[in-house]
């Protein structure tokens, strides 16, 4: 595993968009609503919910760890969708912590460090 630091205090700097995005916030904004469907105990809300993440492929050129995300989200939002009363009910809190799971995977974070150095003579 490698780390690059920059100063980005000075350094111009700036982020892309990669293949996939736009699938991946589609699932993860249908998982987040299904997971308030679900919290809520709302059978018929669930297909309707989940209903964007469903038969979604990630293009061939996406990376394949957001292509691996793509395909988690889908397949929870294909079982929630399958078994509504079931995701709703005895299944909802471990359908809900995997959907968490699985959206968490698509989160970009990025860590800005500053870096002071005293030197004593």
């Amino acid at each position: 595993s490698s780390a690059y630091l920059f100063n980005t205090l000075s350094t111009p700097h700036g982020a892309c968009t990669l293949p996939g995005e736009d699938i991946a916030e589609r699932c993860y904004r249908a998982l987040e609503d299904a997971e308030a469907a679900v919290a809520a105990g709302d059978v018929a809300a669930l297909p309707e919910a989940v209903a964007p993440a469903v038969e979604v492929d990630a293009p061939d050129d996406a990376p394949p760890a957001l292509r691996d995300a793509i395909t988690a989200m889908a397949s929870l939002a294909a079982a929630a969708q399958l078994d509504p009363a079931a995701t709703c009910g005895d299944g909802a809190a471990a359908w809900s912590a995997a959907s968490r799971a699985a959206r968490n995977r698509v989160v970009r974070r990025s860590l800005e460090l500053r870096v002071v150095v005293s030197v004593a003579p």
